[in-house]
């Protein structure tokens, strides 16, 4: 059994895309996994990912949508940032500049059906798997 060389998720022999975040088997970004009906399906709970502790609903709802996963777990980091921007004092304000402007392109992402990752938030690790 082969694993995804960026998420560390299982990948079926064979398998040309990882199913969990859309990586091909020569580890490089490419272009979605996931159907276009899953796509349609779970767009609104993709946009929710986004929307604070509305990360929480793709979450549960939408658990087996590859979709909904990668918007879910860049919606978890962007809530995290969230959080930090709260507790810094002084570059609070350019920090929730940012992270309004990382939370709005999500959104437009999510909503567009792209499975395109965030600045920075890409480097980050798999929360959701």
């Amino acid at each position: 059994m082969a694993f995804c060389s960026r998420c560390g998720a299982k990948m079926e022999e064979g398998a040309r895309f990882c199913a969990a975040c859309g990586t091909n088997a020569q580890g490089e970004r490419s272009a979605p996994v996931s159907g276009q009906d899953d796509i349609s399906r779970n767009k609104g709970y993709a946009v929710c990912a986004y929307l604070g502790l509305l990360f929480l609903v793709p979450l549960l709802a939408a658990k087996d949508s590859p979709f909904a996963r990668f918007h879910t777990n860049q919606g978890i980091w962007l809530f995290f940032g969230w959080i930090i921007c709260g507790i810094v004092p002084i570059f609070g304000w350019l920090c929730s500049v940012v992270m309004l402007v990382f939370t709005i392109l999500g959104i437009v992402n999510a909503a567009q059906g792209e499975f395109k990752s965030l600045p920075l938030v890409d480097k980050l690790p798999k929360i959701v798997s």
